[in-house]
């Protein structure tokens, strides 16, 4: 199957017509899974989520990229029992993946689970001065981030599985 650009649907010059000239009983097969990932896309784009991808993500990489926020966050993880089981074994907040937008479910699910540990680490980080993560924790703790990370969660952990499905 293929994905929908002109260089492999292309019914002249794309990959799928040379196949065809070459084999004429190959068919065309708009690819399923691509077809949701465009879907998953394009419903991205409603402010709410975006705005929520977008903050998790910047929490993500400031929490990765810093050696300080890291052991904040490390020494947070550890006092909370509960997120650690929760978070099933994972101790790192997740980077959303670019390009296969079903795959965020792992990253939500991580992220949902450790915000608790989060908020803490912010506030902890907040208080030495660390003006960013004032902001990043004023960012979570409003309702619309927190009731769109939930609701995101709860449909990318349904997708992922019909995405993995439709790429067999």
């Amino acid at each position: 199957s293929y994905d929908g650009a002109p260089n492999m649907a292309g019914i002249h010059n794309g990959v799928q017509s040379i196949i065809q000239r070459e084999y004429e009983h190959a068919t065309y097969i708009y690819c399923r899974a691509h077809c949701l990932n465009i879907c998953i896309i394009h419903s991205c784009k409603i402010p709410l989520i975006r705005n929520m991808m977008d903050t998790m993500q910047q929490i993500a990489f400031a929490f990765k990229y810093s050696a300080k926020r890291l052991t904040v966050y490390d020494e947070e993880l550890e006092r909370n029992a509960d997120a650690r089981e929760k978070m099933d074994r994972k101790t790192r907040l997740q980077a959303l993946c670019e390009t296969r937008w079903a795959s965020r479910a792992k990253a939500l699910t991580t992220f949902k689970a450790s915000v608790e540990v989060i908020v803490s680490a912010l506030a902890v980080l907040s208080q030495d001065g660390d003006s960013k993560a004032r902001a990043y924790k004023a960012s979570i703790m409003k309702f619309d981030f927190l009731i769109t990370l939930v609701a995101c969660e709860h449909v990318f952990c349904q997708l992922a599985p019909l995405s993995e499905y439709l790429q067999s």
